[in-house]
């Protein structure tokens, strides 16, 4: 882990800044002089590391260098200059070292990073760390209230992870497993308080945990999805377990949801999720979502039950894993009392919501491109790109379904 957190602490930082961070390698000595014989696609070398700002517009060589290696009690300093230009938006630290990168950031080594817009002069606010899930307070982005005035919103960093306690298991997202395959001798230290007997998502290293949001509030929920085999698929539910997860137009859905950014790009105008539309994230993916709820609910993440829904199964492919599970609890404050009325003014600052421009008066960047699947493409314009998991000199082995896998 990171600093001894589970994830490690969320930086906040402005374009134009100089980030400095210094990566100390307290993991212990490597066990096994094998190692050194073994392909470079293969898991080895479990304490040794490198950094990676992932989805950055940093300079590769003096800045953001996934080669620069840190052996096992060593230390090395990264200079980060965030050009003027950067994209606000949210991004996330992991280990880069081939070989046992998957395994360390399955085991925690993960810090989300957030590139703040500057105000409308130009002028930066409170920079720094904070622990998981938690904002300096306000956001680039903000709501317009009925009166003109401009409301900031509560800014929450959810970094969304996988524990596989699993043991013995096939499944190779079992820490346990891989602490076998890649020859580490430290002890895992896991604890199970809850005899978990298969795996289950937690989100900035809590099971179950409780969002509180006050009657009428507003939220800009950050999501990184670090889950290292798993999309998420993001359901909505009421707090007694009714199924609002397709995110439909209603009076009776416990909250509105929007999307105002993804992969640190963040869109002209916000998205509104309704007519069965989910909030979908690939692995390593990032969406900011705008989000006001009029009742307590539930955030989880699993397959549909829809047939209706398959252009999202198209996008994903066949048997595409899906994390699964409870994500946490949202709890509206105020609910018993009188004080929300879905039918009334409540989500006035929902549908008032507008992306400030930018202080540098720089255009957006382009919005994600259309589906085209079915678009007509010349023949002499297409191209074919074939993808490997891992080099010629990767062993091979057989699986199940009789095929042979680079992996």
């Amino acid at each position: 882990a990171y600093n001894s957190s589970f994830p490690g602490p969320t930086f906040w930082v402005y374009p134009g800044d100089v980030f400095e961070l210094t990566v100390i390698n307290n993991l212990g000595p490597e066990v096994e002089s094998e190692d050194d014989t073994r392909p470079s696609g293969t898991m080895r070398f479990p304490n040794t590391t490198a950094l990676h700002w992932h989805g950055s517009h940093i300079d590769p060589v003096k800045g953001d260098n996934v080669f620069k290696t840190v052996h096992p009690g060593g230390r090395s300093t990264y200079v980060y200059n965030v050009p003027e230009n950067h994209p606000s938006g949210t991004y996330y630290f992991h280990p880069h070292y081939h070989g046992s990168s998957a395994y360390q950031a399955g085991y925690a080594m993960l810090s989300a990073v957030v590139v703040r817009e500057r105000d409308a002069e130009g002028g930066r606010g409170l920079r720094g760390l904070t622990d998981p899930g938690h904002g300096p307070g306000g956001s680039e982005a903000e709501a317009t209230e009925p009166s003109g005035q401009r409301q900031e919103m509560e800014d929450l960093v959810m970094v969304v992870s996988q524990v596989d306690v699993r043991y013995p298991s096939r499944a190779r997202s079992s820490l346990p497993v891989d602490a076998d395959l890649i020859g580490d001798k430290m002890p895992l230290g896991l604890s199970n308080p809850n005899n978990v007997t298969g795996k289950f998502p937690v989100v900035n290293g809590q099971d179950g945990s409780t969002v509180v949001m006050e009657p009428g509030g507003l939220h800009r929920w950050r999501i990184v999805n670090t889950v290292m085999d798993g999309y998420l698929r993001l359901h909505f539910r009421h707090a007694n377990g009714e199924d609002r997860g397709d995110g439909k137009d209603s009076v009776e859905a416990p909250c509105r949801i929007a999307e105002v950014a993804a992969d640190g790009v963040p869109y002209r105008s916000k998205r509104v999720f309704g007519s069965g539309k989910q909030v979908v994230i690939p692995p390593g993916s990032r969406r900011d979502l705008l989000v006001q709820c009029a009742a307590d609910a539930e955030v989880h993440s699993g397959p549909s039950s829809r047939a209706s829904e398959d252009d999202v199964e198209k996008f994903m492919g066949n048997d595409t894993a899906v994390a699964t599970g409870l994500l946490f609890n949202v709890n509206v404050e105020g609910k018993d009392n009188g004080e929300i009325d879905p039918t009334g003014t409540l989500f006035d600052l929902f549908d008032s919501y507008e992306s400030r421009p930018t202080a540098s008066g720089l255009a957006y960047p382009p919005e994600p491109m259309a589906d085209l699947r079915n678009a007509t493409v010349l023949e002499e314009n297409r191209r074919t790109i074939r993808y490997t998991q891992a080099g010629p000199s990767t062993p091979r082995e057989h699986r199940a379904d009789g095929n042979v896998h680079p992996f």
